[in-house]
This record gives structure tokens, sequence and C-alpha cells, in this order.
């Protein structure tokens, strides 16, 4: 025998903590029971999000608190490399200005993997929010070849676009795809060879726009394609030694792009260089 269908009211609970209700039709205690369980479920979630919250914040207060202390001292150290450098002190050798110099460039490294932690560490705790907006990549795209087509020129590299010169649009946050853009030209600019070229396309495909940054560059290794978007890793070549930086650009890069419900993926060979694709949604709303 059927049992007579009932209105109940049922309180929902959402991420913010705002409430609200709904009315449901519904055997009462079987339906009642199953929505119980799913806002018990959605609770605990949202318990398990601000566990995860305070988290982050207390590591990224850590982090902060000693990058500060060690700052201080390397910028007093820095300081007292160049003061021995110039000889103000008294006369500095050939030999000694050589240690000297070595010296200097590895306090400058410890201040770039300082700044590393601390951009990363700020990236986690504000990792759940996002300045959503839409906006042009179009217009994104084109400012960064034109600020990074100088450091190209300088290093001997042609820069070149394959820009629409229609408007695209997309949902995003503007801020953060111009850092992944900017990271992977500037990369492909730094890991090129001499006379080198990087190309920079950018097309529309249905509901998703299609981003690529190509080079003639060094390539990297294929045992370790499936590295590079991992935290710290940097290409170990005696020809890429030379080159700054801390191994977080890319990392960084991707988390920006998985944020975006994006994306991102490599194509590379030793010396015939690299291929990064970046692929996002047009319209990432929520």
């Amino acid at each position: 025998m059927n049992r007579v269908l009932e209105k109940i009211k049922v309180k929902f609970v959402g991420p913010d903590g705002t409430t609200r209700f709904a009315r449901v039709l519904g055997r009462p205690i079987k339906h009642l029971n199953i929505l119980r369980a799913v806002n018990s479920m959605a609770t605990e979630n949202n318990k398990l999000q601000n566990d995860m919250n305070r988290v982050n914040k207390n590591n990224y207060e850590i982090i902060s608190n000693i990058s500060h202390e060690l700052k201080t001292p390397l910028a007093i150290i820095k300081e007292a490399l160049l003061i021995l450098s110039e000889g103000s002190l008294g006369g500095v050798s050939e030999e000694q200005k050589k240690f000297l110099d070595i010296s200097t460039q590895n306090v400058e490294r410890l201040n770039r993997l300082i700044n590393g932690f601390l951009d990363s560490a700020r990236r986690e705790n504000s990792n759940s929010s996002m300045n959503r907006k839409l906006f042009s990549i179009t217009a994104v795209t084109k400012t960064i070849m034109d600020s990074l087509d100088i450091i190209a020129r300088e290093k001997g590299i042609v820069l070149e676009g394959i820009i629409p010169d229609k408007k695209i649009e997309i949902w995003g946050d503007p801020d953060k795809l111009n850092q992944v853009i900017s990271n992977l030209v500037d990369n492909a600019i730094k890991y090129n060879k001499p006379a080198g070229k990087v190309r920079v396309s950018l097309e529309e495909a249905d509901d998703m726009v299609n981003i690529s940054v190509r080079d003639t560059g060094v390539g990297i290794p294929k045992d370790d394609l499936d590295k590079v978007f991992d935290k710290f890793y940097r290409v170990e070549r005696s020809d890429t030694a030379r080159i700054s930086g801390t191994g977080l650009g890319l990392s960084i890069v991707k988390d920006i792009v998985d944020m975006h419900k994006g994306v991102i993926s490599v194509e590379s060979e030793i010396d015939n260089g690299s291929k990064f694709m970046v692929a996002l949604p047009k319209s990432l709303r929520r």
C-alpha cells in the first residue's frame, strides 16, 4: 500500500554558512533520512574546507616569518660582499674578486628561493580566491608579447605571435592568467638558443581557448617531461646552469591553470625545443 506524499521543509547550509529552506514532495521518513544524510555530508565537507584554509593560513604565516628572518641577514651579507668586491677596504686580487662574485651570486640565488617560497605559500593561501571577470585574453596576450619582445631582442631571439585580430573574451582571473602566459613566454626566451625563435599562438575552439608557446631551445629530456610541473624542478644541463630560477614557475602555472579548470601539457625534444599548450574553458563563472 502506497503512503501519501507530503511536502517536507528542509534546511540547507551553504559553504559560506548561509542557510536556505526548500520544500520537497515525498514520503516523509524515507526522503527525510536521505536529505539528512546529504546535509550531513555537506556540513562535513564545509568543515574540512575550513580546516584546510586554516592550515594554509598558518603555513603561510610560518613561511612568511622565517623568510623575513632570513632576508635581513642575507641583505647584510650581500652589502658586505659588495663593499669587499669594490675594494673599499683595500685592494682585491682577481682571484679574490672571482670568489666574492660567486658568493654574491649564491646570496642572490638564496633571495630568489626565499621569494619563490613566499610566492608559493601566498598562492596556496589564496588558492580558493579568484578575481573572476570577463576580459579579453587577446589583449592580455598582446600586451605580454609587447613587454617581452624587448628582452627577446636583447638576447637575439625572434618573438613571433599568431594572435587573431578578433577579440577573444574569457571568464577568469586576468592577473593570474597573465602570470601563466608571461611565465611560459619568459621561459621560452631564457632557455632558447642564440638566434632562436619563440612562437606564441592563441585560438578559439568552440567553448575553449587554446594557447601555445613554442621555442627552438635546449629542450627537456623525455624522462623528465612528467616532472616539469613539480616544485623546484629544473633542467639539469651544463648549458642551462647559468640561467637563474627557483624551479617554482611551472608549478605555479599548472596550479593557476587547474584553478581555471583548464589543462596544460608539454611536448619537447632535446636540442629541438619545447611546446607548452594550455586549454582553458571560456566561461568559468563559478
